[in-house]
């Protein structure tokens, strides 16, 4: 099997849509000797931020000479961006490898998904890597996410707000049960300081769970950082760390710090504060609010994809309007409200087709706020291309990597 090959397979599981529930991961695993037993592992749920706290746990840890794997998604521009070990993306050989090797041992077992096999994927690659600590970022939800089938050092929940209602629930709080889901019994749980309803959920269930329960956020919460992002302050139960410099931009990042950190203090790690702001400077993150200069002018490029999202990104960037914004939108999203939000920052709309079914057409963008629709992503660009201002990507992890191999096209000339 070669790697296109490979990805030719994973797509036609994508077909499948999202089904939730454990059964389909656990028929994989059990069939390839359930890896995720043998891995010590941090969960980590939430809205937004899920991302970044991954990243920032893995580059600390690293930085103190653990092999670790992360696993996150969706990815951007490569499918290989999901499974990484100390940073490396796992090999195309790999990937080829192990599709080939799991799919053959299904015996006929065909009641799974896309993520339910990418998650079992790495979670025997992460085994056989013989990997110290495994990041494993939920997919959606927590309660009957693929990655639910792992028992913890620790359960950390990120900021909540409104995302995937029609599956999640309308309310903050029926949404944080779905993502409190993760807390296993006895672990402890970190979560960042909640609005309402979504933190006595959160609290309820460590409650029930025997689960001992922090928060964490930027000047409040049991673990809280302070200062900027330049020079970043974070205060814990057992230890301080002053002067981190955060090479990410939006203050938001903080709070994502302060998570990461509590979580790790809350497992019994202890840090050395020198190898904490090494791991720190190291941390990368491509499409959250990513700056890049071309000729003069700035895009940026952000997978916000809800209204609180929006939000935080207008409030880090609105002193560079106006932009032509580009967006592209899933149809679970309350797209309108997002339109809404961005509408006193943008010169001008510009809409374009996602590829996949749950995306929104984008002729339903245009008839609510007028702006210029493309089905093809790199006419979209190449139209861009050819106007004045700033530039903004966003409205979905399928948005900005639609928009940089695009961009990245036009750039190169074909």
């Amino acid at each position: 099997m070669t790697y296109r090959e490979a990805l030719e397979y994973l797509d036609s599981l994508g077909s499948r849509g999202w089904v939730f529930g454990l059964s389909g991961i656990k028929g994989i695993l059990s069939r390839i000797g359930n890896p995720e037993r043998k891995l010590k592992i941090i969960h980590v749920a939430g809205t937004n931020g899920k991302g970044s706290t991954c990243v920032f746990i893995s580059k600390i840890l690293e930085a103190h000479g653990y092999k670790v794997g992360t696993y996150t998604s969706p990815h951007i521009l490569s499918f290989r961006e999901r499974i990484q070990v100390n940073g490396r993306k796992i090999g195309r050989e790999e990937v080829a490898g192990y599709v080939k090797e799991i799919r053959s041992s299904l015996n006929g077992h065909d009641s799974f998904t896309y993520f339910d096999f990418t998650t079992a994927m790495a979670f025997r690659y992460f085994c056989d890597a013989g990997v110290d600590i495994a990041v494993v970022e939920v997919g959606l939800g927590g309660r009957l996410d693929s990655t639910n089938v792992v028992d913890p050092l620790v359960s950390v929940i990120t900021r909540i707000s409104y995302d995937h209602t029609d599956v999640l629930g309308d309310t903050l709080g029926k949404i944080a049960y779905e993502k409190a889901g993760i807390v296993k019994r006895g672990r402890p749980v970190v979560s960042a300081v909640q609005n309402g309803e979504a933190k006595d959920v959160i609290i309820r269930k460590a409650l029930e769970m025997g689960s001992p329960i922090y928060f964490a956020g930027y000047k409040k919460g049991d673990m809280f950082t302070e200062g900027s992002l330049r020079k970043a302050r974070y205060v814990g139960r057992r230890f301080q760390i002053e002067g981190i410099s955060i090479p990410l931009a939006g203050f938001f990042q903080l709070e994502n710090l302060a998570v990461s950190l509590a979580a790790l203090e809350a497992m019994g790690f202890e840090p050395l504060e020198e190898r904490v702001k090494k791991g720190v400077s190291q941390v990368r993150l491509p499409g959250r609010l990513e700056k890049v200069r071309s000729g003069g002018r700035l895009i940026v490029f952000d997978v916000s994809h809800n209204e609180d999202g929006i939000k935080t990104l207008i409030g880090n960037i609105s002193f560079h309007a106006p932009f032509i914004i580009i967006l592209g939108v899933m149809k679970d999203k309350n797209w309108r409200k997002m339109l809404d939000l961005l509408k006193p920052i943008a010169s001008e709309f510009v809409y374009i087709k996602l590829p996949v079914v749950r995306g929104e057409e984008p002729e339903n963008l245009a008839k609510y706020k007028k702006g210029k629709v493309f089905r093809d992503p790199e006419l979209a660009a190449s139209y861009v291309a050819e106007r004045e201002g700033n530039i903004l990507v966003t409205g979905s992890f399928y948005t900005v990597s639609e928009m940089k191999r695009a961009f990245m096209k036009i750039c190169s000339g074909g």
